[in-house]
């Protein structure tokens, strides 16, 4: 996520949970199926 984007979401969202990853759109759910489940169960609160 570009500074750019960073900044957007701050603005509009109070203490945003970002978790930076250096991969490409969609390329977490695609690529790495398992750790995408973790990081949505962990949003999720389960």
């Amino acid at each position: 996520m570009s500074e750019k984007y960073l900044e957007r979401y701050k603005k509009h969202f109070k203490n945003p949970d970002i978790i930076k990853y250096r991969w490409k759109h969609e390329e977490l759910p695609a690529c790495y199926p398992r750790l995408w489940s973790e990081e949505a169960s962990r949003c999720c609160g389960f």
